[in-house]
């Protein structure tokens, strides 16, 4: 995901599925963990956990924060844009 902006952007996560014991998504460039606990979804359901408003809802629009265990995330700013990157690979 890129942010092309000047500051920092909340991201609203949709994930769906059986996250087992639970899933962690983290944010390396500024260390924002998100923790989803005990989903295991069918069908085409799925939560969305929001940072903009700080809910978490399933797809019905229905509040589901027994799921979300820690955390929300922000994508950090990707300014000032790289235009001009130089790739060189090796190999077959």
């Amino acid at each position: 995901m890129y942010n092309p902006g000047t500051e920092n952007a909340p991201c609203a996560i949709e994930i769906a599925g059986d996250v087992g014991g639970g899933i962690i998504i983290a944010n390396a460039t500024t260390g924002q963990k998100c923790e989803v606990v005990g989903l295991n979804t069918s069908n085409n359901d799925y939560i969305i956990v929001d940072s903009l408003s700080g809910k978490v809802l399933d797809n019905n629009g229905d509040f589901a924060f027994l799921y979300h265990d820690n955390g929300f995330i922000d994508l950090a700013s990707g300014y000032p844009r790289l235009d001009h990157v130089h790739v060189t690979a090796n190999g077959s």
